[in-house]
């Protein structure tokens, strides 16, 4: 920075700049016996930004416990603690990039100067955030709690009964305060603050016994599964302008005077499900397997919240056959076939709901009034599952000990009331309504790992060459 004729030249994007670090350490024990094994660990992480004013710091526990009660019994559980503190500001490299760079960005005790260009009030320095909490501030703090715990039984053999519980707890706050020189305000030139908060909560519970039976040559499984999502999420909001003491911040909001604006919103939905498998081996050589589910969504209107949506598999191990013995370079041979329902509700949290919101779009004069109207998206009480229903067929196959896999198959899926939104005539004050509408007949082509090749649109055939002496995958 140099000086000529009074004026001193500035080099702005060098006096934002800095150079920025960051640290991160992690200190972890772990203890382990014959029944008890337990982890804890403590992490922090700090990150400086390159921007003054800008940081992250992280803080991290961790606790981990697996516990044998009993020969038939043992419970555990994961959980972990995150706190972070995050100091954001506004980007001042486009006030740096449009600032004459002739000014004096300080003055004789080294404060920074608001107005640099020679007290020029119309144009803010691109420091001027940087002059103090009380000018520019963007903290946003959050805590994040999760923690996992099962236990499980086996009380008789084959018997396994087992609940996990999953939670995950979320507590954000953000506060904003812009003082009237600060470069959010240089336009209106009064304080702006704000703060919000969201509290959310989310709880998984899941529940599933298993039997497993071997009688000589039959083997049976049966599973029973039920399951409970709640979602719950709280907000809160508050902001306004003319504050009267820059010290409060954003805090002591009920200060500002002007522009005020009060807001909160709750979201709720909850989802149930139970399930029922049965699946049947004889010999390993006939395989049957037979699935039906239950599931309940809040977010659909009463008398449509359930659906059920049954299956059924099969599949004959042909290589297990004697006969099979006479050809020894085809090593694997299977036909299977299986049809089944899924279902969707892929629509927003009370979607179904014609939901009453507020506008000031009249007025008695020069009085401004309130009013309400339904939202554009008008709500369908009679809106249910979408449900897509799969029939599939196919033929497994190995041949050169493996070396060679592939399989034939046939499959097509029917989705039936399609969840879609339809455009309303704006004569009916509303623009939109969820509707189930039409069908659409569908065949996936997308197999992990491997290229697929539609034959006559529903027909796929893939295969898989193994060249295990040479170390070597290709796919055709």
């Amino acid at each position: 920075m140099g000086g000529s004729s009074g004026r001193q030249w500035v080099d702005w994007f060098e006096l934002i700049n800095r150079n920025g670090t960051q640290q991160s350490h992690t200190v972890s024990i772990q203890s382990g016996a014959e029944k008890t094994k337990a982890f804890l660990s403590l992490g922090y992480f700090n990150e400086q930004g390159m921007l003054t004013r800008n940081d992250f710091k992280r803080f991290t526990v961790r606790f981990n416990l697996d516990q044998n009660i009993f020969s038939w019994a043992k419970a555990g559980i994961l959980s972990q603690i995150t706190y972070t503190n995050l100091n954001s500001r506004r980007d001042p490299l486009s006030a740096a990039l449009s600032t004459v760079p002739l000014g004096t960005p300080y003055d004789s005790a080294g404060n920074i100067n608001a107005f640099a260009l020679n007290g020029n009030r119309q144009i803010l320095s691109p420091l001027t955030d940087e002059r103090g909490d009380l000018v520019a501030k963007d903290n946003s703090l959050r805590t994040n709690v999760m923690a996992n715990g099962y236990v499980e039984l086996h009380p008789i053999k084959g018997l396994t009964i087992r609940s996990n519980l999953g939670t995950t707890l979320n507590f954000s706050r953000r506060g904003i305060f812009n003082e009237a020189t600060s470069l959010t305000q240089r336009n209106d030139l009064v304080n702006a603050a704000s703060m919000s908060t969201s509290f959310n909560r989310y709880f998984n519970w899941d529940n599933v016994v298993t039997y497993n039976k071997q009688l000589t040559d039959h083997s049976f499984t049966v599973t029973g599964i039920a399951s409970y999502i709640q979602s719950d999420v709280d907000d809160l909001s508050a902001s306004g302008e003319r504050q009267l003491l820059a010290s409060q911040g954003y805090y002591n909001l009920t200060a500002t005077q002007q522009n005020r604006n009060l807001g909160s919103g709750y979201t709720g939905w909850n989802n149930l499900s139970f399930a029922g498998r049965l699946n049947y081996s004889y010999k390993g050589k006939y395989l049957l397997t037979i699935t039906e589910r239950a599931d309940g969504a809040s977010r659909l209107a009463p008398g449509n919240k359930w659906a059920y949506f049954p299956s059924a598999a099969v599949a004959w191990n042909i290589a297990d056959e004697g006969f099979f013995s006479g050809l020894p370079w085809l090593n694997n041979l299977k036909l299977r076939g299986s049809w089944g329902k899924a279902g969707n509700y892929g629509i927003g949290v009370y979607e179904t709901q014609s939901v009453i919101v507020p506008a000031q779009n009249i007025g008695f004069g020069d009085v401004q009034g309130s009013m309400y109207n339904f939202r554009p998206l008008i709500g369908n009480k009679d809106l249910e599952w979408e449900t897509s229903a799969t029939t599939n067929a196919g033929v497994d196959f190995g041949i050169l000990k493996n070396r060679i896999t592939g399989s034939f198959e046939w499959y097509n899926t029917v989705t039936s009331g399609i969840l879609f939104i339809r455009p309303l005539p704006r004569s009916t004050g509303v623009s939109s309504v969820y509707q189930n509408v039409g069908e659409t007949y569908c065949c996936p082509t997308n197999v992990q790992n491997n290229r697929i090749y539609r034959l006559y649109g529903l027909l796929l055939l893939h295969f898989k060459f193994n060249l295990k002496s040479r170390g070597y995958c290709f796919f055709r």
